[in-house]
């Protein structure tokens, strides 16, 4: 009788211990449902999200483009001459680059040499008729026709009026991070590529006689000359400006204890992603802001306001990211 009782009291001891694991059981088991029921949530709200980005963007692109004017990219650009060989009203209206020969080799010379490549005979013309609307300029963008043979050209991605009207922006990318293996087609073209580089690096520049300009050192710069890339000519008025980068990419470096901002190679700029991309905008003259900002400019989807970009062309700078800050 002793041992039955015994017996009996072990059989509830095993089946309430069964009853306690089979409640834990249900409770882990509820409780991952729970886990999964939240990230299917999750996910579900993210995609809500980025449906939500995708719709803004369109919007806002449609907005931008409906009020692009037309923009004529130029290297060493110049207006129409006559028969006489006089300057006469500019009336192109066809997007433009202008080709310059570059002599690498000339960059090893301290203080650096006049220019003999600039002159108007020496530039190879490179059309692109194909950009006709304005609404439509993004895709008519001659992206995939970057000319090669210059690479002091931006390869402009993007560009479009600020909302004030007081700045022209433009969206480029590095086109020295193409190409980046190990052989030596892609070490050359890496080399050839160098003054991608340049590009995102400021200049102080002084306005001399007759359009003129020349390099200078911060102080003696003009005050919008002083962290400069490239110089603006709005058309037909013919007046000019000096772009301004929407950041200083060799300040970012600083801040980020980067060593070098870029290096000769190239090896290791494809770890800075700040360099991807080149933002700098033209500062549109003042009697010219209220045009570009309410878009009247623009007429049956054609613009009539253009602008020139001429980078003004001195070799890239590979030392440390702050011995050239202002």
């Amino acid at each position: 009788s002793r041992w039955e009782n015994e017996r009996t009291n072990e059989d509830k001891k095993m089946v309430a211990l069964g009853n306690r694991r089979s409640a834990a059981l249900r409770r882990r088991g509820g409780r991952k449902l729970s886990e999964a029921t939240l990230l299917r949530m999750l996910f579900v709200m993210l995609g809500i999200i980025f449906l939500m980005y995708a719709s803004l963007m369109i919007i806002i692109a449609r907005y931008t483009h409906s009020y692009h004017p037309s923009l004529r990219l130029a290297v060493n650009a110049r207006p129409h001459d006559d028969a006489n060989g006089d300057v006469t009203e500019w009336t192109d209206r066809t997007l433009k680059a202008f080709i310059e020969p570059i002599d690498q080799e000339s960059w090893e010379i301290k203080p650096l040499p006049v220019r003999t490549t600039a002159e108007a005979s020496k530039l190879n013309e490179i059309s692109f008729p194909q950009l006709n609307s304005c609404s439509r300029l993004t895709e008519q963008w001659p992206v995939d026709s970057y000319p090669e043979a210059d690479p002091f050209l931006p390869w402009i991605h993007d560009v479009f009026p600020t909302e004030d009207g007081k700045f022209i922006q433009f969206v480029a990318q590095n086109k020295r991070r193409c190409d980046t293996g190990k052989g030596d087609v892609d070490r050359a073209k890496i080399k050839h590529r160098q003054p991608q580089v340049a590009l995102f690096q400021h200049i102080p520049v002084k306005r001399l006689e007759e359009g003129r300009y020349r390099l200078s050192s911060h102080e003696e710069a003009d005050a919008d000359g002083m962290e400069t890339r490239f110089i603006c000519r709005f058309k037909p008025s013919m007046e000019e400006t000096l772009s301004v980068h929407n950041l200083n990419y060799d300040y970012v470096s600083y801040r980020k204890n980067h060593k070098q901002t870029f290096s000769q190679l190239g090896k290791w700029d494809l770890k800075s992603l700040h360099t991807t991309q080149l933002m700098f905008r033209c500062p549109v003259p003042d009697h010219l802001q209220e045009t570009v900002r309410d878009g009247s400019s623009v007429v049956a989807d054609f613009a009539t306001m253009f602008v020139d970009v001429i980078p003004i062309r001195t070799p890239p700078r590979y030392g440390s990211p702050d011995s050239f800050l202002p």
